[in-house]
């Protein structure tokens, strides 16, 4: 069985995998470029808009992730080290919140976000922005018409 192992032949296939290999490769890292550059040119389009939030003391909130954050607009969320990945306005940087402890912070470099998946998540975090004051008007409302219920209940 040993005898009959053509090692040319592994080695040639190898050599032909290794150029797929390569392309697959240069593709993926033109992806990721592409997506860096779309969040990139994001953040700075956006940046007037999480000024104002945080200017106005107003706590940031993501469609589909269930977190708050005062630092800035969420861009992700590692779930396995229940982290939340944000851009901290401040600062001006993207940083990983620790959830266990808010005030322990690292700084995140945007191609690591890019990088590790969480493009999507950072991009419908900041396209959420122009609408999340709605969020606060819903929940103002749903409010006023609770103590409204139970003013009536007493009078």
């Amino acid at each position: 069985m040993i005898e009959n192992l053509d090692t040319n032949a592994i080695l040639v296939k190898l050599e032909e995998r290794k150029k797929e290999h390569k392309q697959t490769y240069d593709e993926v890292e033109f992806l990721q470029n592409q997506q860096y550059e779309i969040i990139q040119a994001l953040l700075e389009k956006m940046r007037p808009v999480f000024e104002w939030y945080d200017n106005n003391r107003l706590v940031f909130t993501h469609p589909s992730i269930k977190l708050k954050s005062n630092s800035g607009p969420i861009l992700g969320y590692v779930e396995s080290e229940h982290q939340a990945i944000v851009y901290n306005v401040g600062e001006k940087r993207v940083e990983k919140v620790y959830l266990q402890s808010n005030s322990d912070t690292k700084k995140y470099l945007l191609y690591n976000l890019v990088r590790d998946g969480h493009f999507k998540e950072a991009y419908d975090g900041l396209m959420y922005l122009p609408n999340m004051i709605n969020e606060y008007i819903d929940n103002n409302k749903r409010v006023i018409q609770k103590l409204k219920a139970d003013v009536e209940e007493i009078i």
